[in-house]
């Protein structure tokens, strides 16, 4: 039997879940696969980096590369993401970054390196004493 929602059908639903299950690639990839680059300036696709405040991702900026890795990480096909996630990057990045906890559940198990990645701590530069 199909519902009809708002003009939907429940099978145009489960076509758009599976069709967006498929664009994304679905599956984490192995951290040996990622070749992603370390550092310099790049201008992935518009697909990808959308929402940046230029074209341009520059890889020296480990804030601008975590809003990057969000987005390849929840948009991204299989080749996608091993063409653009470097995996030092992304073991640095990982404690801070937002997904679903489903995705976030997949990459750690096909990554164990991942569960054990600390958050970045600041470095502390000591305040002379008021005199």
């Amino acid at each position: 039997m199909t519902a009809i929602i708002a003009g939907v059908t429940t099978a145009a639903v489960r076509s758009h879940l599976a069709s967006d299950a498929a664009r994304r690639g679905g599956a984490a990839v192995s951290l040996a696969e990622l070749r992603g680059p370390a550092a310099g300036v790049f201008q992935p696709p518009r697909r990808l980096w959308w929402s940046g405040p230029t074209p341009d991702v520059d890889f020296g900026d480990l804030g601008e590369v975590a809003l990057f890795y969000e987005a390849v990480l929840e948009t991204g096909t299989s080749e996608d993401l091993a063409g653009w996630l470097n995996p030092g990057l992304l073991i640095e990045l990982w404690p801070s970054l937002g997904m679903q906890d489903d995705q976030q559940a997949e990459w750690e198990a096909a990554n164990p390196q991942l569960v054990h990645a600390e958050v970045p701590q600041p470095a502390r530069t000591e305040v002379p004493a008021a005199a």
